[in-house]
């Protein structure tokens, strides 16, 4: 039975038939478990980007794509997690070949009809609880999982670490903040925050790949990233804006049936010596962030004692 202190497991039933997916809902729903249906592939995906699941069941003869290649293209997309458990089923005999075919695209069980629901209830116990004590290591840790780039608790620490140096070298620091501008690349029935999430995602791939060593970089959540960029002057930090800009500008991002690039917003908040500007590190990468979102007017102001963001660029 689910963890009685926190919220029900939500579990996706996928079938197009209602005998089948009803039944399923009998089984788990009095165990403890909130459920929403699909009856198509299509509209596993749709669910997938607007709501956060604990689990995945599956029937692999959906009308419009199979299970097995729903499954696979949920993992080769990252649309779930990979901690996020997907169990499969069939109404026909499982072979040797077919529980092979389940477990390459990513399943964690496969299950013929009619399932033993006493086995079918432990083993979704079983997976739940993996699922959300992976979920809580994330929320506890440094990184971020998509990315592999810093979280905000991992940038907060590196701050930490890298204006310290500075202060003790007396050595200039910088912070930039980039996002891409999205605001024409929403879909019908798209929801903002999957989409956000998604380019993030890619973004922050390739921008793990082309900043440099020495710099320390996060995610901040949707497509929002800051890097902290040491020893690194205004003049410098400007230069380090326009290079990471035009890098994520030339990366295409799959996107539903297409793909596209994005222009890139950036600006940055630099001093020429950490010791003598009476300002923190995360304070710059907020001010960083605050001139990103800013009309360009408006994104000229700081202290008369700092160098002065510039106008976020578009």
């Amino acid at each position: 039975m689910p963890e009685m202190d926190s919220p029900p497991p939500l579990v996706l039933i996928a079938s197009d038939q209602e005998w089948s997916g009803r039944s399923l809902e009998t089984i788990i729903g009095p165990r403890g478990y909130a459920v929403v249906r699909a009856y198509t592939g299509h509209q596993v995906l749709e669910t997938v980007r607007n709501t956060h699941l604990d689990l995945l069941i599956l029937d692999t003869r959906l009308p419009d794509i199979d299970g097995i290649t729903l499954c696979r293209r949920l993992r080769d997309e990252r649309a779930i997690s990979a901690t996020t458990p997907v169990i499969l089923t069939t109404s026909t005999q499982a072979t040797r070949a077919s529980n092979v075919a389940a477990f390459a695209a990513g399943a964690w069980d496969f299950c013929p009809q009619p399932v033993d629901s006493d086995l079918l209830l432990l083993r979704m116990e079983t997976f739940v609880r993996a699922k959300r004590e992976a979920d809580r290591a994330q929320e506890e840790s440094l990184l971020d999982e998509a990315t592999g780039l810093y979280n905000f608790r991992g940038m907060a620490r590196r701050a930490r670490e890298t204006g310290a140096e500075a202060l003790r070298v007396r050595g200039a620091m910088a912070c930039v903040a980039l996002a891409p501008i999205m605001d024409d690349a929403y879909e019908a029935g798209e929801s903002a925050d999957a989409l956000a999430k998604g380019v993030g995602e890619h973004l922050g791939i390739a921008l793990a790949r082309t900043a440099r060593a020495s710099d320390v970089i996060a995610h901040l959540g949707r497509a929002e990233f800051a890097v902290i960029a040491p020893a690194t002057t205004p003049e410098g930090a400007e230069r380090l804006m326009e290079r990471l800009q035009q890098a994520l500008e030339a990366i295409v991002v799959p996107l539903g049936r297409g793909a596209r690039a994005f222009r890139m917003r950036g600006s940055y908040f630099a001093v020429p010596d950490y010791s003598e500007a009476s300002i923190h590190v995360l304070e710059m990468l907020e001010r960083a962030s605050s001139a990103l979102h800013s009309p360009p007017a408006l994104a000229d102001y700081a202290p008369a004692d700092l160098m002065p963001a510039p106008p976020a660029r578009f």
